[in-house]
């Protein structure tokens, strides 16, 4: 059995999954321990398609480092908000 080390997250950081900007922006930050990538209530619905997009450019193409990345998907009592999030998630490296 492998045992992993705890991880520390002293700072976590909320971004909006269509601003490539501020998420390059992020990957950089010295003392990030965590990115999230959000397309849930941080996304209004007419950018939800956008945020997705946006997401998985910057999983395909942004250096983190040593930064931690987690995608925030829509609950699932959304419906097909979440099946189309979970589905772009999945197919991103």
């Amino acid at each position: 059995m492998t045992t992993l080390a705890p991880r520390v997250r002293r700072a976590l950081l909320y971004l909006q999954g269509f601003d490539f900007k501020k998420i390059g922006k992020a990957s950089s930050h010295p003392t990030l321990d965590c990115a999230c990538l959000d397309m849930e209530d941080g996304v209004a619905l007419a950018k939800k398609d956008d945020a997705r997009e946006g997401i998985l450019k910057a999983l395909k193409t942004v250096d983190f480092g040593r930064t931690e990345r987690l995608v925030r998907i829509n609950g699932f009592e959304t419906g097909e908000l979440a099946q189309r999030d979970l589905e772009a998630v999945i197919k991103s490296p």
